[in-house]
């Protein structure tokens, strides 16, 4: 990164943002806001911001002098002598952390379920028709699953609905370290989950071993009891719709209804 851009001026609020006093900051490089998990791609454009004369403005992740980071919306423009040439370029910065976390936040809670923290409907949704945007293209096969857990009522009933969420928070736990890296476990509400099995390979002869194997593993979230109170354990079962892209449908709502 070039060093030939120095610090001219800062203000107190800038100080007060970064943690450095003004004139701590005086003929530094901007170069000292950069951190680990600076966008360098962005600092780039910072470069040719200060090369071209052309107006920059994004979102940035700087580092103040303790090392913390936070996100600043960052502008630059230049500003021009009386022959039209760049004599200097102004910064201006704004920390926007708080709106940056609270959008992520929003954006992960639209997303995932709140009891057990799996994806939810909506996420499922999304990632189904991505799934079936990826086989078509490698005429590869992919597998929905729809879980019912058995007997999940009586237990709700009998016990509470907080026991009840433990045993949903327990099965969700013991399900996602089952499925591969490539599969997707959701939950779509209740005690209905939702998989989808990727990468099962063409269809071929060996598609059902490999599926039968993926659901062999999925259904060991259930061989062991749960403890749902102290000194309570219960045991449940899961039954589960299959329906196989691309032999039982080529759309995802037509694959939706059949695993249903």
């Amino acid at each position: 990164v070039s060093t030939d851009y120095k610090i001219l001026y800062a203000n107190a609020a800038m100080g007060t943002m970064i943690g450095r006093s003004p004139e701590e900051m005086l003929g530094e490089s901007p170069y000292l806001l950069v951190g680990p998990e600076t966008d360098m791609e962005t600092v780039e454009q910072i470069l040719e911001t200060f090369r071209t004369g052309e107006p920059f403005q994004e979102m940035v992740r700087f580092y103040r002098k303790d090392g913390s980071a936070f996100w600043d919306l960052f502008s630059i423009n230049p500003i021009y002598d009386g022959s039209g040439q760049i004599r200097e370029f102004v910064g201006i910065h704004r920390n926007v952390t708080e709106m940056v976390e609270s959008s992520r936040k929003f954006e992960y809670e639209s997303l995932h379920d709140k009891l057990t923290g799996l994806p939810n409907r909506h996420s499922f949704e999304l990632h189904f028709r991505q799934a079936l945007t990826r086989a078509r293209r490698t005429r590869d096969s992919v597998a929905l699953g729809f879980i019912d857990l058995d007997d999940f009522k009586p237990i709700n009933d009998r016990y509470g609905h907080e026991a009840g969420d433990v045993l949903l928070r327990e099965f969700a736990a013991r399900a996602l370290a089952l499925v591969r890296e490539t599969d997707f476990f959701g939950r779509l509400g209740g005690d209905e989950f939702v998989v989808i099995f990727e990468s099962l390979g063409e269809n071929d002869g060996g598609l059902e071993e490999r599926l039968g194997a993926a659901v062999d593993r999925l259904h060991e979230a259930v061989t062991s009891p749960f403890e749902i109170l102290p000194g309570a354990t219960v045991s449940i079962g899961m039954s589960m719709g299959l329906a196989l892209f691309p032999s039982d449908g080529e759309s995802a709502d037509e694959l939706l209804r059949k695993a249903d």
